[in-house]
């Protein structure tokens, strides 16, 4: 069938580590007999994708469905995760793995959250040419071939991805800095250029603002909460604080705090979000996954 569709030799042969023996040499050796040719110029053989640190298989039953990881965690959460290991080496679908790459993947849109709401009050701003944010978002594309051209190697862009995440937010939280001018459009330019690099490897895709809204919806479904109750009890707070009634403010906030809902408040008004902490508590594998 490969002899028919992909013609011999073809490039790219794939499979797990167990194949190699008997599987793939019996391969090698019943078609270079048959065609007297090579079979396939790269073989790739992947790490085991694991469950709790055993082998995920039918035989042991920790078979975990896509369609149910996807309620729990966010479609670029998984795509990350699977980017954080190199290819070759085992991957281990596990709670605390699962819900770090969630995480991950949360602060990189809370920074480009920022940033867009900087860019959008300072629009077409030229980016400064300057510091060392400007000579970070210069190397990130050279930084990425670099680790690409190294088998593969995406678990090294991850961490490089990282490291350019924690200037950035560096820089975010520089006030003097951010007043500069071209702050906003080298920020933005930041922004612009980790979505078009992330893009190889199906992440940073979507639009801050959406990706916000829509995390808070399946927060709150993973929780229990209504969609109206943080906006109404918001509301009943600021109600409250200017009767002057600060102990019932006070309550409203902790009652929302022990279900797993934020308050943070600033000159613009108090906004919302999701505790990752509590979502964690509730995020569980176990039961419908298997």
């Amino acid at each position: 069938m490969s002899a028919k569709y992909l013609d011999v030799p073809f490039d790219i042969h794939g499979g797990g580590k167990d194949l190699i023996f008997p599987h793939h040499e019996n391969e090698i050796a019943q078609s270079e007999a048959a065609f007297d040719k090579k079979m396939v110029n790269y073989w790739l053989h992947n790490g085991f994708v694991q469950v709790n640190q055993e082998k995920m298989s039918k035989s042991l039953g920790n078979i975990l469905l896509i369609s149910v990881l996807l309620k729990r965690y966010n479609r670029e959460a998984l795509r990350y995760f699977y980017s954080s290991a190199h290819w070759r080496s085992p991957i281990d679908f596990s709670e605390e793995n699962l819900l770090q790459a969630d995480d991950s993947i949360d602060r990189f849109y809370q920074a480009f959250h920022q940033i867009e709401k900087l860019a959008e009050s300072r629009p077409g701003e030229e980016p400064l040419k300057e510091g060392a944010l400007f000579e970070a978002v210069n190397k990130l594309e050279p930084d990425f071939l670099e680790a690409m051209d190294d088998d593969f190697n995406t678990a090294q862009v991850i961490g490089k991805f990282n490291d350019f995440l924690r200037l950035l937010n560096q820089s975010l939280e520089d006030n003097k800095f951010k007043k500069k001018p071209g702050a906003a459009g080298l920020l933005a330019k930041s922004w612009q250029e980790l979505k078009r690099l992330g893009a190889i490897l199906g992440i940073f895709q979507e639009s801050p603002a959406e990706y916000i809204s829509r995390e808070k919806t399946r927060g709150l479904e993973i929780l229990g909460i209504d969609r109206s109750e943080p906006e109404a009890q918001i509301q009943a707070r600021a109600k409250a604080r200017a009767e002057k009634d600060f102990a019932r403010a006070d309550a409203i906030r902790a009652e929302l705090s022990a279900k797993g809902i934020i308050l943070e408040d600033s000159r613009e008004g108090t906004e919302w979000k999701i505790d990752r902490k509590k979502l964690a508590e509730k995020s569980q594998l176990s039961g419908g996954g298997r």
